[in-house]
């Protein structure tokens, strides 16, 4: 959900490193989605062929509609300044939201000695794609309207790749307690079903 925001961004700043960063990621996210997700790792089930299919037809739906509509082109122009502060509060409430529970669920995953990797594995490409372009926003900022005197498309990629890096520790840590715990011999604390 987050990359919609950004693609616009750059199709109204007229960025094509945005826009092939952000493509780049929604493909990244699609595999990912897909490896962990599934046992076998593959689109099994009209439920996933359906999402991909979404978020791949708007994307190119919605980067055709930019070309050719000049409402769309002038109102992403003249409300440059709310578009910024949405996109910026929409990524710090999902890493707030979405990522703490996320680091909180793989913590507990791997602290009850659970060893699957799946879902740590996705983090590491997702964490990637959001940290490498930092330093280029850092020395380059984006002509987007600032946000508290700030890049917003910046604080965007710092606001994610802080969450996914609090997930990667939360996940190192629960490894690590788990790991302890079965050498040391202490099963996991399972929660019983009261009737």
């Amino acid at each position: 959900m987050q990359v919609v925001p950004f693609m616009i961004t750059g199709f109204a700043l007229n960025d094509e490193f945005i826009i092939w960063t952000r493509a780049m990621i929604l493909v990244t996210i699609l595999i990912s989605y897909g490896l962990v997700t599934t046992v076998d790792g593959t689109f099994n089930t009209t439920r996933y062929k359906f999402w991909a299919f979404f978020w791949i037809t708007s994307c190119m739906l919605g980067s055709m509609s930019w070309m050719h509509d000049g409402f769309l082109r002038k109102f992403v122009a003249d409300h440059g300044t709310v578009i910024s502060w949405v996109i910026v509060i929409t990524m710090v409430v999902f890493t707030i939201k979405g990522q703490w529970s996320l680091a909180v669920d793989l913590f507990r995953h791997f602290m009850a000695g659970d060893k699957t990797l799946k879902r740590f594995r996705s983090q590491l490409p997702r964490f990637l794609m959001l940290f490498l372009p930092i330093p280029y926003y850092w020395f380059v900022p984006s002509q987007a309207a600032p946000v508290m005197g700030q890049d917003p498309v910046l604080i965007t990629q710092l606001s994610g790749a802080s969450g996914t890096l609090v997930v990667l520790l939360f996940s190192i840590v629960g490894m690590s307690i788990g790991l302890v715990r079965t050498m040391l011999g202490i099963r996991p604390r399972t929660r019983e079903v009261q009737a």
